[in-house]
């Protein structure tokens, strides 16, 4: 039968850098921060209680403390590369369970090779964020069309860890500047981001039903990508799938 597209744009609102979580802020940084922030510049006051002259407060120290290392969360350097668009074109089938096609998305290099810090865990170049259960089949620079070499690992199985898998992608160019990248792929249901829901548990109970579920980062369980909470970029999807199904987003 024919198939069915749909197609969204949707640009995410969260500013880079904004705080993730619910973090203390004014009279609570002194109550779970007391010790550290009191020491030096509270008074003791007539119940010998400490009391802290918040003028005197190091405000900067305090961020520092409560700023959540982004490393925890992913394995992309966003200090040298930064996604800036992303384009989704996959084919769902729903028999077999699975996501297939490709996603292009547009980067940008901030530092020239030369200068890149050491930052990455899993080595040099470009990584991105994915899940276990996405198979990578080809990474192509489309403006050259050359195909890059790339690499997956990921977390032991038996360790709980938010990371996942990284995919390593060798350095696609040397200086600063913007490119963009072909990603051939696969999906499962296995994976946590996509739930095919039994027909059993549908209004009709004759067919499966598919939902999708990226947060608060796990994105990457179905999109190779740079997942980190504080990275929010524009997409345009284009999802196929066999009639009778209808793609909503």
């Amino acid at each position: 039968s024919s198939g069915i597209n749909a197609e969204s744009q949707s640009v995410l609102s969260l500013e880079d850098g904004e705080p993730v979580g619910d973090e203390p802020v004014g009279d609570e940084v002194g109550e779970e921060m007391g010790d550290e922030v009191g020491e030096g510049v509270g008074e003791e006051s007539d119940n010998n209680e400490s009391v802290i002259d918040w003028a005197e407060v190091d405000y900067k120290l305090i961020l520092d403390s409560l700023r959540i290392d982004h490393r925890d969360h992913t394995y992309a350097d966003i200090n040298n590369y930064r996604t800036l668009y992303q384009s989704l074109h996959l084919t769902v089938d729903m028999e077999d369970r699975t996501l297939s096609g490709f996603v292009e998305t547009t980067f940008v290099k901030i530092k020239p090779s030369w200068m890149m810090s050491k930052f990455s865990s899993v080595g040099p170049g470009l990584v991105l964020d994915i899940g276990p259960h996405v198979t990578v089949t080809e990474v192509e620079h489309v403006e050259t069309g050359e195909k890059l070499e790339f690499t997956t690992s990921c977390v032991d199985k038996h360790v709980v860890s938010v990371l996942q898998c990284a995919l390593q992608i060798n350095d696609p160019m040397s200086s600063v500047g913007q490119f963009k990248l072909r990603i051939h792929y696969s999906v499962t249901d296995k994976t946590s981001s996509l739930h095919f829901i039994p027909p059993l548990q549908t209004h009709s109970k004759d067919k499966y039903f598919l939902v999708s579920n990226t947060q608060p980062s796990n994105a990457r369980g179905w999109i190779p990508c740079q997942d980190p909470p504080a990275l929010k970029f524009p997409y345009h999807a284009t999802i196929r799938v066999k009639e009778p199904f209808t793609v909503l987003m």
